[in-house]
């Protein structure tokens, strides 16, 4: 089954020395993208002669590695000379989404067994907290 999923894509990406040509690429922003995960995606996806300079269109304001939350919209990528998109083999990840509301009952419960106390607080006084053997670990 093949699908274009390029509709709900809320952020494109283009070759800025053809902004009027199709989009790169894109990526749907569900608000957890930051600027640094952006740069690293085009990273991967992008081939250019030289390390690349992303701008957002509307506002002009340059994408740094920061965990600033990704703007929606239109991004200008500058590459010092062409830029393609990778030819390597991807796979498609499957959005997966919580119906069955299982999830919020089983932190809810542990939250009401425990009084809403951080698990990790328990094993702040070890070096090492996973200690599958039932045994203290070093102090």
């Amino acid at each position: 089954m093949n699908s274009n999923r390029s509709h709900f894509r809320n952020v494109h990406f283009f070759d800025a020395t053809k902004p009027d040509d199709a989009a790169l690429d894109g990526l749907i922003q569900n608000g957890s993208v930051t600027e640094a995960n952006f740069l690293q995606m085009l990273g991967i996806v992008l081939v250019t002669e030289a390390p690349i300079r992303v701008q957002h269109r509307a506002s002009g304001e340059i994408v740094s590695i920061s965990d600033s939350r990704l703007q929606l919209g239109i991004y200008d990528v500058y590459g010092g000379g062409p830029i393609t998109l990778s030819n390597e083999q991807w796979v498609q990840r499957i959005q997966s989404f919580n119906v069955s509301g299982r999830d919020d009952a089983f932190r809810e419960g542990i939250w009401a067994r425990d009084g809403k106390r951080n698990v990790h607080q328990d094993f702040d006084q070890y070096l090492l907290s996973i200690n599958p053997d039932g045994t203290k670990a070093r102090q």
